[in-house]
């Protein structure tokens, strides 16, 4: 039989209380909240980056490995003051921005990520218990971890609105750390020091509180809606434009359209990146030209037959309000809050003179479908469906026109999904449009070039490319944009009207072609 503690002379641990247990679910959950939280804010308002997601979950994982590895990775006292320059860190990159460079913004998220973990790990290593204890230690940072993934990825998009979990996690965080320092039986520092030192740190967090308190509601103050989804958070948010007011479309950190107030005569004019002075006011308007000189067609009157004009990225809907009676204009948005949005706050679909659709779902899939229906007689299981009456006759007999113009709108933030931007991509917009079709790419951005990335793809494709600039016009609604526009039509390229806006291109815009294969949004990153 074993021996007694009382024959051999050792004293048993005693257990760990239930406060030390709820700090180590405290500290894992943390962790694993932060970890996703920053994934977040990573893939969906930085950069849509194949396998970026990788980055932060390393960094989790190698602090975790460090912290439990030995004691000479951690120490208390330098790792305190590390998490205060990432909590500035945090706040800055809040604050900012997009006024934050994408390599800046995605090194600030990372490294404020690896100093949070390695307090969190830290603490929990330190606070391992005696052997007899360590499995129910491990369950208990188990669930911990558990629990910060439910409730960043089930909880917060219930409960939350916009992205607030971010700023919990980093007020939750110091605080635990501060309460550990309070309660700590064997100070680092001198009696004499500590209390300053302390006081210095309550500061600091009251000082950090305020600051997320503030960025809060800077983000909150003007906003008319705010809702989220597997997208990311959208906002409708009111403010002053060139003497009106106006309500703008936010998702995330990018702006989609604003439309002027109900009383201003421009509430019906097409604005921001599309008004008349852009890339794509000007393709519209010379296509208007172009088919004032065509035949009489669908029955019009001498003057010009509609266009059939397609977009992919709904935003605000401005591009509705080029529609002409007859014109039939397709939307192809993949969010379901931007379409519910759009259309609550924003008039412009209601407004438009031509015939306006939303067709839900990614784009490329949906305008491959449209080039296939167009492309391919009815097929047996189609005839059959109809003949039982599951859909009807017009969305059979009746393919879908090809389209004079296809808009590409879904690149002006930090988020590219560059599948729409390959060559695969492109061989689908192509089949979509027209022969004498015009293909334009908004390619608007702080800190990604896109002009020869469209080039390349369109030149690899045998069309021609043209770059056009617009400036900023507060009379008229319009903002500075870039538009890169392809096409084979040598009639709309002689056009004077597009002659006067193209300029030549930039000298280190060299011609780059992705395919589904291969892309780098490295090589597109700009370097001034």
């Amino acid at each position: 039989a074993p021996a007694s503690p009382a024959i051999t002379g050792t004293v048993k641990p005693q257990p760990p209380g239930w406060r030390l247990r709820s700090l180590w679910v405290i500290l894992a959950a943390c962790g694993s909240a932060l970890l996703l939280a920053t994934t977040n804010q990573l893939t969906q308002n930085i950069s849509v980056v194949p396998f970026l997601w990788i980055l932060p979950l390393s960094l989790y994982l190698f602090s975790f490995i460090l912290c439990f590895d030995g004691e000479r990775w951690y120490t208390r006292r330098i790792w305190t003051v590390f998490l205060a320059f990432a909590c500035a860190g945090a706040w800055y990159v809040l604050y900012e921005t997009v006024n934050v460079t994408l390599p800046m913004q995605i090194l600030i998220y990372s490294l404020t990520l690896f100093i949070a973990c390695m307090v969190c790990h830290g603490e929990l290593a330190g606070h391992k218990p005696p052997p007899e204890y360590l499995t129910g230690f491990y369950v208990r940072v188990s669930a911990g971890g558990a629990l910060g993934g439910l409730l960043v990825a089930v909880a917060a998009p219930l409960a939350l609105n916009g992205p607030w979990e971010y700023y919990l996690i980093w007020l939750l965080l110091p605080a635990v750390l501060l309460w550990l320092l309070l309660r700590e039986r064997k100070p680092a520092l001198r009696r004499d020091k500590r209390g300053c030192a302390l006081a210095l740190l309550l500061l600091l967090y009251a000082g950090f509180s305020y600051a997320l308190y503030n960025s809060y509601l800077s983000e909150t103050r003007s906003s008319v809606a705010m809702e989220r989804n597997f997208y990311g958070t959208l906002t409708v948010f009111e403010s002053d434009f060139s003497g009106s007011t106006i309500l703008t479309l936010r998702h995330g950190q990018i702006d989609h359209g604003f439309q002027f107030a109900a009383e201003d005569p421009r509430r019906k004019w097409p604005v921001s990146y599309y008004a008349s002075s852009t890339g794509v006011g000007v393709s519209v308007r010379a296509l208007r030209r172009l088919a004032a000189q065509s035949p009489i067609s669908r029955g019009r009157p001498p003057g010009g037959r509609p266009l059939d004009m397609g977009f992919v990225g709904l935003g605000a809907g401005i591009m509705s309000a080029w529609g002409r009676p007859g014109d039939r204009l397709t939307f192809y948005e993949i969010n379901p809050l931007v379409a519910g949005l759009g259309n609550t706050y924003f008039s412009y679909r209601r407004d438009s003179r031509g015939a306006v659709r939303v067709v839900m779902g990614d784009a490329r899939l949906s305008l491959e479908r449209e080039a296939a229906r167009a492309a391919a007689p009815p097929d047996a299981l189609t005839l059959d469906a109809l003949a039982g009456g599951a859909i009807s006759r017009a969305a059979v007999l009746a393919p879908p026109p090809p389209l004079d113009i296809l808009v590409l709108d879904a690149f002006s933030g930090d988020a590219i999904p560059l599948h729409l931007l390959t060559r695969e991509a492109v061989g689908i917009y192509l089949e979509r449009l027209a022969p004498d079709g015009v293909l334009a790419v908004h390619v608007s951005n702080l800190f990604v070039d896109l002009e020869p990335l469209v080039r390349g793809l369109a030149l690899e494709r045998g069309k021609k490319a043209v770059v056009m600039d617009n400036d900023a016009d507060e009379d008229g609604g319009a903002e500075t944009s870039t538009w890169v526009i392809a096409t084979g039509n040598k009639k709309f390229l002689a056009d004077p009207l597009v002659r006067e806006n193209v300029r030549p291109w930039s000298q280190d815009s060299r011609p780059i072609v992705f395919t589904d294969q291969y892309s780098n949004l490295f090589r597109l990153l700009r370097k001034d």
